[in-house]
């Protein structure tokens, strides 16, 4: 009896650790479906510009509730030549729908 208690508590402890490892694993893939790809969003963002010679995406989302709440965005930055002049750009796009939130130059 002892033995099939012990088996019984082994198996639900490996059981509970698959579980508690398994669920954040599955939640990031869930939730990384939902948002847009990162190039696509920069990609996106370049064709708004001529002479891009430099870009970058932060490929974290961030949350800047002071700004725009409730979304979950990327920041990325764009450096274009512009009358022989590198200007440099740095943008906010909501990582849900790819909506360009902000467009600053520096």
């Amino acid at each position: 009896m002892k033995d099939i208690n012990k088996k019984i508590l082994i198996s639900l402890i490996v059981l509970f650790t698959l579980m508690l490892v398994t669920l954040p694993v599955l939640f990031l893939i869930l939730t990384r479906q939902k948002l847009k790809y990162p190039n696509q969003v920069l990609n996106e963002v370049k064709s708004y510009f001529r002479n891009v010679k430099g870009s970058y995406i932060l490929e974290t989302p961030l949350v800047d509730d002071a700004s725009y709440p409730g979304r979950i965005i990327y920041q990325g930055g764009i450096t274009q030549v512009k009358h022989n002049e590198f200007t440099q750009y740095e943008f906010y796009v909501d990582a849900k729908n790819g909506e360009v939130l902000n467009i600053v130059e520096l």
